[in-house]
């Protein structure tokens, strides 16, 4: 189905705000982000980081449900990140009371705001941003030396070791670049969960109390709402695992390669959105990012990213929707080209040879005598 929208009346700023957002909305593609990682480097760390992040929202949904009827024990040990005295005073007398029908709206509020610093504190955020962090890069800098991915029982101890890796200049900043940008990940969708259970409650209790009707009624509506959400939940946190993964792995990779190496970048998957298919094959080389003139379509450097370009041909200018220039546009980024971008970098060349970080490839010759002994 064909839907023409007239939009040149909106105000220049929103207009190319929605232009963005729906340009970036059709290059994330079809919903197959659940599909395993193509590149096997990485296929294994984004399953592992995805259900680290399950484990933490079924909880969370198991808890919220006994929350919701009444039947959650009040534990005075547990992490209450900022709530006052006066406020865990509060809420363990709601809790104890096990009568969901006597909370006012405040109450809810402040159970929620409980129950999400248990298990989404900022803590939490940041420990999981450094744990992807550190092994994506691992991961990058590993593709980046050997030829083909290590057998299972090799793989697993490099994610168990990654922490442990020789660190190299580069490979630290892209650690500590990668951990903000995961730690920021999570918080948005910690503050995303918190909005979107609040305001699913605050439609119940208003359903509710206008037809007179106790909280407790029809729960199993507001359950079957807030079991949609926590749906919606799981594919936010499974674009973290893909996304920062991906971005993370490929800085990496760039950055463990000398000036004058060729790549190919490689977008072969399914979904993969129109400017990723056109830049399939695409050779390029690495150049160090203090160059002063560097060639966008023909070079790449470690830090190279998307970040405030545009992948919407078109923007609002006055009253005129006119094309933007080409140095607005998207060009190869060095990590991803876009969130849920499974792109990745491959030696061009029949001669091309891995990378040559001696320090980091004995390493490895050591971690696979263990995982072989």
């Amino acid at each position: 189905m064909t839907l023409l929208l007239d939009i040149t009346d909106l105000h220049d700023e929103p207009l190319n705000q929605g232009l963005e957002l729906l340009h970036k909305a059709m290059a994330e593609g079809p919903d197959s982000a659940f599909n395993p990682h193509e590149n096997p480097f990485l296929t294994e760390l984004v399953e592992r980081f995805h259900q680290r992040g399950i484990y933490q929202l079924d909880a969370m949904w198991s808890e919220l449900k006994d929350i919701l009827h009444g039947k959650h024990p009040f534990d005075p040990l547990a992490p209450h990140g900022r709530l006052t005295p006066a406020e865990l005073s509060l809420l363990e007398s709601l809790l104890r009371s096990g009568n969901p029908d006597s909370y006012a709206i405040d109450d809810w509020m402040l159970l929620v705001d409980y129950w999400l610093e248990r298990y989404l504190p900022h803590d939490f955020a940041i420990s999981q941003g450094y744990w992807l962090a550190a092994r994506a890069v691992f991961m990058g800098r590993m593709q980046a030396v050997l030829s083909k991915p290590p057998e299972q029982k090799a793989m697993e101890l490099a994610i168990e070791m990654a922490e442990k890796q020789p660190m190299t200049a580069s490979a630290a900043k892209i650690i500590e670049i990668g951990k903000a940008h995961c730690t920021e990940s999570i918080v948005s969708l910690s503050d995303s969960v918190k909005h979107r259970v609040k305001k699913s409650i605050l439609q119940h209790i208003e359903e509710q109390s206008l037809s007179d009707k106790p909280f407790k009624s029809n729960l199993e509506g507001l359950e079957t709402k807030l079991f949609d959400e926590f749906g919606a939940f799981n594919k936010d946190w499974r674009r973290i695992a893909v996304t920062e993964t991906g971005e993370i792995s490929n800085q990496a990779y760039v950055a463990g390669q000398p000036p004058g190496t060729k790549l190919k970048r490689i977008e072969m998957y399914k979904g993969a959105c129109a400017f990723c298919s056109k830049i399939n094959g695409l050779i390029v080389t690495v150049v160090s990012p203090s160059k002063r003139f560097k060639d966008p379509w023909k070079e790449v450097w470690a830090g190279k990213t998307n970040i405030g370009r545009s992948s919407s041909p078109m923007k609002k200018v006055g009253d005129k929707l006119v094309p933007r220039l080409s140095e607005e546009m998207w060009w190869p980024a060095a990590g991803l080209q876009h969130p849920n971008c499974r792109g990745s970098w491959l030696p061009a060349g029949v001669d091309a040879k891995p990378g040559d970080d001696q320090v980091f490839h004995d390493y490895l010759n050591t971690l696979w005598q263990t995982a072989e002994a």
